[in-house]
């Protein structure tokens, strides 16, 4: 199995791998998001291709200054020449898309998707949160724990944030897209059939969202059926990080549980997973990832790495631009 969609805190990569090698799954793809974990993040992430060679892929964060991206389509260039093998974007979950002020369909980002569409780029994309999130009322305790309440002015809607999201995917068809969390879409299935017809790239992936859960439980034959359908565009992920969260009392166990037809129970709901052929589960544990990513990892390129350190110290603001030097001396040098 391949996990298509875990995080790296700053700090000991070792339980990380602990946690998926505990939960079955040799190989997994890193993802950096230095909007939230640090200007250094990518090259956290990066460190563990080094660490477990062959194992890790990684997808790259973009790196901001203030609300300002220097180039995206640059930094996604020289990421690539570095040595990283798609792009991860978490700038239009809201309380990002807000603070940065993210448009997806802007002028500034038109290079940088052409760039992945022209070359293949894989992209593993966070668009919105559950609807819940945008009423205090009926949001759940662990979202206002977060922070994850939208109510208020400057958070976009949801159906704003899928409009700009759409509209990249109507200029750039051929974008390897991958919309993490069902595209938060559990509650609005014909929504999610809509989008994997008009946009024959478009894959997903089942990192949870426990309110997924809900969804497949209140009706498994016609998510059930939903799977099958589409099992060339699903791809496995847990969400696992190396951190001290509560996810690992049983989130992360959850994607594998929900593709074999056996009864487990999670918080108070008891679920029978789906029942797949062998090769719609080999489709979404592995294959339909290494479609996009590649076989096996890109190696790290030396000079190119430096040449991407390099930009950033020229670019961001000098705090940053010390961290990510910092880091890369203790980690490449």
């Amino acid at each position: 199995m391949i996990d298509a969609h875990v995080h790296l805190y700053p700090g000991d990569p070792q339980p990380l791998a602990d946690r998926l090698a505990a939960l079955g799954t040799a190989r997994f793809n890193v993802l950096g998001v230095p909007g939230i974990w640090g200007s250094d993040n990518n090259l956290h992430c990066l460190r563990m291709k080094a660490l477990y060679p062959g194992r890790a892929w990684v997808f790259g964060g973009l790196n901001w200054r203030g609300p300002e991206c220097p180039l995206p389509e640059r930094q996604l260039e020289l990421m690539m020449l570095a040595g990283f093998d798609g792009l991860k974007l978490l700038e239009t979950k809201p309380d990002m898309q807000k603070r940065l002020g993210f448009l997806p369909d802007a002028p500034a980002f038109d290079a940088m998707f052409a760039l992945a569409e022209r070359r293949g780029i894989p992209i593993i994309w966070h668009v919105g949160d559950p609807a819940p999130f945008w009423h205090r009322d009926s949001a759940p305790a662990f979202a206002a724990e977060n922070g994850w309440i939208y109510e208020g002015e400057g958070f976009l809607s949801l159906e704003e944030l899928y409009f700009h999201t759409e509209q990249v995917l109507r200029r750039y068809p051929r974008l390897n897209a991958v919309f993490a969390h069902l595209y938060f879409c559990s509650d609005d299935r014909p929504h999610l059939e809509r989008l994997l017809r008009d946009f024959p790239n478009v894959c997903i992936d089942l990192t949870p969202g426990s309110e997924m859960y809900h969804a497949f439980r209140d009706d498994r034959e016609g998510w059930q059926d939903f799977f099958r359908r589409h099992a060339g565009r699903i791809l496995l992920g847990s969400d696992a990080t190396n951190g001290p969260d509560a996810f690992w009392s049983g989130l992360g166990s959850l994607p594998r549980c929900i593709l074999r037809p056996r009864r487990f129970s999670i918080f108070d709901m008891e679920i029978r997973g789906f029942e797949l052929d062998k090769a719609q589960y080999a489709a979404i544990t592995a294959g339909n990832f290494t479609r996009l990513a590649g076989e096996a990892p890109k190696p790290i390129d030396p000079e190119g790495l430096k040449g991407l350190v390099d930009y950033y110290v020229s670019q961001l603001a000098p705090q940053d631009a010390r961290t990510i030097m910092t880091t890369y001396k203790e980690f490449f040098k």
